[in-house]
């Protein structure tokens, strides 16, 4: 795969597909923060690993923004509290 640019919360959403794709479909957020830092990590901006209002890292919020942009456009689902899993949706945009 080439390098990915990111600037945009959206700029997040096929790695976060592709892992959850890799990861058989479903996985925990904290898996997903370790897959997406192992792969992508080194495209991110160094501005990425500062730490925000709120105390979190700028790159995890970034992949929970947009996590929820991917649930309200259908493409993920919540299976339970820290759980994202791909939806039937998803699997028919292929």
């Amino acid at each position: 795969m080439g390098t990915l640019k990111f600037e945009h919360h959206k700029d997040f959403y096929f790695p976060i597909i592709a892992i959850l794709k890799d990861l058989g479909g479903q996985a925990s957020t904290k898996q997903i923060y370790e897959v997406f830092l192992s792969e992508y990590g080194n495209q991110l901006d160094q501005s990425f690993f500062t730490e925000i209002i709120d105390g979190d890292i700028k790159w995890k919020d970034y992949i929970n923004r947009a996590g929820h942009q991917l649930v309200i456009k259908g493409y993920i689902k919540r299976a339970g509290f820290g759980i994202w899993k791909l939806t039937r949706k998803q699997y028919l945009q292929e």
